[in-house]
C-alpha cells in the first residue's frame, strides 16, 4: 500500500475512532445523567418517608405524652382527694380523742377531788375525834394527879403532926422514968431540924374550846403549918433551938409529868 493510502486509511481510522469516542462520551452523558436524576428522585423519595415518619414517630410520641401527662395528672388528683380525705378523718378522729381525752380527764379530777375531799374530811373527824379522846384522858389522868396529889397532901399533913407529936412526948417520957440526979454540966443537946414541906398545887383547867381540850383543874396551895418548938426538960436553964420549918412550895406539876411529880414527891416523904 502506498504512502498515501497508509494515511487516508489512518484519517479515517481516527475520524472513525473520533465519531466513536463522541458517541461513547454522548451515551455516558446520557447515562449519567439518568443516573444522577434516578438517585436524586430516590433521595427525595426516602427524605419524604423520612419525614413522613419522624412525623408520625412526633405524633405518637405526643400522643404517648400526652395520655402519660393525663393519668399523672388523674393520679395526682386521686392522691390529692385521698389526702384531703384522710386530713379530714384525722382531724375528726383528733378532735374526738381531744374531747375523750378532755372529758375522762376531768372525770378523773373530779373523782381525785371528791376523794380527796372525803379523804380530807374523814381525816379531819378522825383528828377530831383523837383530839377529844386524848383531852379526854389529859383531863382524866389530870383529876387523877390532883387527886392523888390532895390525898397525899393530907397524909404528908397527918405525918406531920404525928411527927411533931411524937418529938414532943419522948422527952417528957424520958424525963419521967429517971430520977432527977445531979446534971453534970453538959452541952445542950441540939433539937432537931425537922424540914415540913407543903406541897402547893399549882395546876390549872384550861377553858374547853372546840375540839375541846381539857387541861389540870385548879387546886388552891394548902397553907404550910409551922410547929411551935418547946425547951427541953432534961436541960434546965437553956432552951432547945426551934424547929425549922421549911416553908419552900413543891410546885405539882401537869398531867405530862405525872410521873416525876410523884417520884420526886414520894421521894421526899421518905
Amino acid at each position: 500500500m502506498s504512502l498515501a493510502g497508509q494515511i487516508s486509511h489512518t484519517v479515517a481510522t481516527l475520524a472513525s475512532t473520533r465519531e466513536a469516542r463522541h458517541a461513547a462520551l454522548g451515551g455516558i452523558r446520557k447515562d449519567t445523567t439518568r443516573h444522577l436524576g434516578d438517585a436524586h428522585a430516590a433521595r427525595r423519595r426516602m427524605a419524604s418517608e423520612q419525614q413522613h415518619r419522624l412525623s408520625e414517630a412526633l405524633r405518637t410520641i405526643k400522643l404517648s405524652t400526652a395520655i402519660l401527662l393525663g393519668q399523672a395528672d388523674e393520679r395526682i388528683d386521686g392522691y390529692r382527694k385521698a389526702r384531703i380525705k384522710q386530713a379530714a378523718r384525722l382531724y375528726h378522729d383528733r378532735s374526738e380523742g381531744f374531747a375523750a381525752l378532755r372529758s375522762s380527764t376531768r372525770k378523773w379530777m373530779g373523782t381525785q377531788s371528791a376523794m380527796r375531799r372525803k379523804a380530807e374530811a374523814a381525816d379531819l373527824r378522825q383528828r377530831q375525834l383523837d383530839r377529844n379522846a386524848l383531852s379526854a384522858a389529859v383531863h382524866e389522868s389530870t383529876t387523877g394527879n390532883l387527886a392523888f396529889l390532895a390525898a397525899l397532901t393530907g397524909d404528908r399533913q397527918a405525918a406531920s403532926g404525928i411527927w411533931h407529936g411524937r418529938v414532943r412526948s419522948a422527952p417528957a417520957a424520958a424525963n419521967a422514968g429517971k430520977a432527977p440526979p445531979e446534971a453534970p454540966k453538959q452541952d445542950a443537946p441540939k433539937a432537931e431540924m425537922l424540914k415540913v414541906e407543903t406541897v402547893t398545887l399549882d395546876a390549872t383547867v384550861p377553858e374547853v374550846v372546840a375540839p375541846p381540850t381539857a387541861g389540870p383543874a385548879k387546886v388552891e396551895p394548902a397553907m404550910p403549918e409551922v410547929a411551935k418548938a418547946e425547951p427541953l426538960q432534961g436541960a434546965p436553964g437553956k432552951v432547945a433551938a426551934p424547929i425549922a420549918v421549911d416553908n419552900k412550895p413543891t410546885v405539882a406539876k401537869g398531867a405530862g409529868d405525872k410521873g416525876s411529880g410523884e417520884k420526886s414527891t414520894s421521894g421526899k416523904s421518905a
